[in-house]
């Protein structure tokens, strides 16, 4: 398993690395490996379960360094996401989250569509299981390939144990001590992938401001992709800690995520499990999986969004209780627990091949 930067993958390997520990009842051992110190200074794996490396040419470290380091290592399974370490005498589980670099290639890099369009193939054809987050995902896989739909399994996922409600009041105190944000802010993540659709945010924001000065909007992520000028009570913050990102969520007044393209939206299950109020794009795979308990916009409709948020603030925990209800009736889904449990019987029937 692999993972590079802080942030969603990271946490999914973590997540999942960590129940298989758990739940295996020892059947396996279970190997993680890392390219920086994210899953060290998470203090809860042994280093026996790490495996550092160091290398940043991705040819080197996927065709020849891993697989002669799993050799020796006697794996049984290499679970990867999206490429996997080549090597003949290994089988492969690799995780696809999304099919978004077939749907918008003008959102990545020559680099990344090399990678997509040549090593992928061969990743999905050699892989024994190919593990998608969401039936639109599979949905999407079995579109631009058809041939691996066999052995495609949706496993969801989860939040992570460090999101956790805390008094709101509490969360704002540290926003404002450590961040200078005074006052109730609007929530939204970006990334340097247009997909993620940040500016019509901004947009609306520019109209709310005409009708609630005080009101801010923070932006956790790049800002370089950004239409943002003056940022008066735009605030942008880069390289959060999972730690602060708790009292984000728990200290705005709403969640927005208006992602055109998403494979399961990790960030919603997070802002949900601490009992935020959430507004997403009305795309298909956020209706797939979080029914009733979000509310949906256009999201290429700024005046929408703003329409929406301004009668949210007028009667917030009303609106709050009637989502967190909602809510109730499917966590069941991105329960760790079972879903790692769904995973182990993957490997199982791999390993039986």
């Amino acid at each position: 398993m692999l993972g590079k930067h802080e942030g969603g993958n990271e946490r999914y390997i973590k997540n999942l690395a960590l129940n298989l520990i758990k739940y295996n009842q020892k059947k396996h051992f279970i190997k993680i490996v890392v390219q920086n110190d994210y899953f060290s200074n998470q203090n809860v794996f042994s280093k026996n379960n790490l495996l550092k490396i160091n290398f940043r040419n991705d040819f080197y470290r996927i065709f020849y360094f891993l697989p002669i380091k799993f050799r020796t290592e006697k794996c049984g399974i290499i679970h990867s996401t999206y490429i996997a370490p080549y090597s003949n005498n290994i089988k492969t589980v690799i995780t696809i989250h999304d099919l978004s670099f077939k749907r918008y290639p003008d959102f990545y890099s020559l680099r990344e569509r090399l990678i997509f369009n040549y090593l992928l193939p061969i990743s999905l054809l050699r892989a024994k299981a190919i593990i998608v987050p969401s039936q639109f995902t599979k949905n999407e896989l079995i579109n631009f390939y058809p041939e691996y739909k066999d052995k495609t399994f949706v496993v969801y996922e989860g939040a992570d144990k460090c999101f956790y409600k805390i008094s709101k009041n509490i969360a704002k105190k540290e926003i404002r001590e450590k961040y200078r944000i005074d006052g109730p802010f609007l929530l939204v993540f970006n990334s340097k992938n247009p997909k993620k659709n940040v500016d019509i945010v901004i947009k609306a924001y520019k109209k709310m401001i005409h009708w609630q000065p005080k009101l801010k909007l923070v932006i956790i992520g790049v800002k370089d992709n950004l239409a943002v000028r003056d940022l008066g009570n735009i605030y942008i913050f880069n390289n959060i800690s999972d730690f602060d990102l708790n009292f984000f969520y728990n200290g705005c007044e709403i969640f927005i995520n208006p992602s055109i393209y998403e494979g399961f939206n990790l960030s919603i299950i997070e802002a949900l499990k601490i009992k935020a109020i959430v507004m997403a794009a009305d795309i298909t795979v956020n209706r797939e999986l979080y029914e009733n308990s979000i509310i949906y916009f256009n999201p290429h409709n700024a005046h929408e969004i703003e329409k929406i948020v301004k009668n949210i603030l007028k009667t917030p925990e009303i609106i709050r209780k009637k989502l967190i209800n909602q809510y109730k009736k499917i966590s069941y889904k991105f329960d760790w627990g079972e879903n790692t449990q769904k995973m182990l019987e993957i490997y199982q029937r791999v390993n039986q091949r």
